[in-house]
């Protein structure tokens, strides 16, 4: 990560090698590992002002999993661009996630559950996420979802056994 910061920091605002990986051929087909990693690759991407953070999944569960990943993407995005925006204070970026996924999935196990998320009321603005800290400073205690409406929980069970 600190690697893809630099190459963007250091070396080209603009660059397109701005890129971490998760796969590790040799690690991945280990008899240790348990399961290849589900986040492949995320680049990190400015164009005309705004950041981009693309992110590939090879697979993702969409009850349980993706909401969470979405979410950590989205917190890595911001810490990254607060260091842009540290070294270029004279722009205001915009930031985009594009999210890609492979193979994504609902277990049998949560559809009760993913059809009682379907009938909460999604009404409302879109939450803000607050957070000035970068990669180095992260501490989860100071990032805060503004305008964020709770609705009642929804429990399902976590599928520890499932090979994806």
């Amino acid at each position: 990560l600190r690697w893809a910061i630099d190459e963007l920091l250091r070396t080209d605002l603009m660059s397109r090698r701005a890129i971490v990986s998760a796969w590790n051929a040799p690690e991945v087909l280990s008899p240790a590992a348990v399961l290849p990693p589900c986040h492949i690759l995320f680049q990190f991407n400015v164009v005309a002002d705004v950041f981009y953070i693309d992110v590939y999944q090879r697979s993702a569960d969409v009850f349980l999993g993706l909401p969470f990943d979405v979410a950590s993407f989205a917190i890595i995005a911001q810490l990254v661009l607060n260091e842009i925006q540290k070294s270029y204070p004279h722009i205001t970026f915009g930031c985009v996630l594009n999210y890609h996924v492979s193979n994504l999935h609902l277990y049998a196990e949560h559809v009760d559950a993913a059809k009682a998320e379907l009938a909460n009321d999604p009404s409302g603005e879109c939450p803000e996420l607050i957070c000035t800290d970068t990669v180095d400073t992260f501490n989860y205690s100071r990032c805060h979802l503004l305008g964020y409406k709770e609705d009642r929980i929804i429990n399902a069970k976590l599928l520890t056994d499932e090979v994806n």
